[in-house]
């Protein structure tokens, strides 16, 4: 069984020809196992590790021409 979480935030402003977004998102899993039996066989749960990590990204896009965008990124 896993259970798992995961949240996101983003932001954009919009000023000229210019795009800014920024944003971050959270994620957490909760690995669990509670074994099981089989056969008459008893298997234990086996270590497992919970996992969080927040993440962040940034853009800009800068909008050239009515035809031509340009986009950058960080993640």
């Amino acid at each position: 069984r896993l259970e798992a979480f995961a949240g996101y935030v983003e932001s954009r402003w919009r000023g000229g020809d210019w795009s800014l977004t920024a944003g971050v998102r959270h994620e957490r899993f909760e690995p669990r196992s509670l074994g099981y039996s089989s056969g008459g066989f008893v298997y234990p749960a086996g270590p497992l590790a919970e996992f969080s990590s927040t993440l962040f990204n940034a853009g800009v896009v800068w909008f050239a021409t009515s035809d031509l965008e340009v986009y950058t990124g960080l993640s």
